[in-house]
């Protein structure tokens, strides 16, 4: 599937189409190892995680007191100390993963939607893996989460969280801003703008930044991202900013790829 992309992609009439993984896809992948004993959905998981949890303590009341009200099988179980240590050792990141997967399935989640819940992934899991017990286990979940999200961490969403009018760069560092200017001058050679509306987008962006003119415009919890572009009408650099900004923003992250498919048939989503 990779191969097929790439070779689309490299053909001249379609150098304008970004290279695009589902985000839900990659998430899926990062516990594409786990065994469950039933087929199940992610919020499940992490449900039936915090039940084993809140039922350890009446389970092993229950078994002290007769053990004849269960298999001698699942008294084993109830009386490791080992099986619970792995129990809340997998619930301190399968709860995250499926807050992630629930947001990234959203119908209207945007790729700055897409960098928050990626640096918020990123977080979680340097917590989990420096305040866990289980050195094994939690430089394995590391290290599977370094490599489904590393491909993600590219410009494009940076840029995205960057063109929210909500954020506006908002924490960003100085290289972040300087990363974004790059990476929207080079889309918008790649997109046909000539050298003037390029030099236009980033003058745009200098005045964007600073709520300058029509980019002044007040962004309300009720507007769209495509609403808000829509309504600003820049004619000292002809729209070159909002134009770019209404393309990166018609992408729909959760279904940018039919790998997408493999995922729900696997999970039972």
């Amino acid at each position: 599937m990779q191969k097929m992309r790439e070779m689309f992609i490299s053909k001249p009439g379609n150098q304008h189409i970004l290279e695009l993984r589902c985000f839900a896809h990659a998430i899926n992948l990062i516990a594409e190892t786990l065994h469950t004993i039933v087929k199940t959905r992610w919020s499940s998981v992490a449900k039936c995680l915090t039940l084993f949890i809140l039922l350890r303590a009446p389970l092993e009341v229950l078994v002290a007191i007769d053990k004849s009200r269960a298999p001698a099988k699942v008294i084993n179980i109830i009386n490791n100390r080992l099986f619970f240590h792995d129990i809340e050792n997998l619930h301190k990141i399968m709860p995250p993963l499926a807050y992630a997967m629930t947001i990234i399935q959203s119908s209207s989640i945007t790729l700055a939607d897409c960098y928050l819940i990626l640096s918020y992934l990123c977080l979680t899991t340097d917590k989990f893996v420096v305040n866990t017990e289980t050195q094994t286990f939690n430089k394995f979940v590391g290290k599977v989460v370094d490599i489904r999200l590393k491909e993600f961490q590219n410009d494009l969403y940076l840029s995205a969280y960057y063109l929210h009018p909500k954020y506006r760069s908002a924490g960003m560092l100085t290289v972040g801003r300087s990363a974004v200017y790059r990476y929207l001058a080079e889309y918008s050679k790649k997109i046909g703008n000539n050298l003037a509306t390029t030099k236009n987008v980033i003058s745009a962006l200098q005045r964007y930044e600073i709520k300058s003119g029509p980019y002044a415009l007040h962004f309300t919890q009720d507007d769209t991202l495509t609403y808000w572009w829509s309504m600003i009408n820049d004619n000292t650099h002809k729209n070159s900013l909002s134009n770019i900004s209404l393309r990166i923003f018609s992408i729909t992250p959760h279904s940018v790829m039919p790998e997408r498919l493999f995922s729900i048939l696997d999970w039972h989503h």
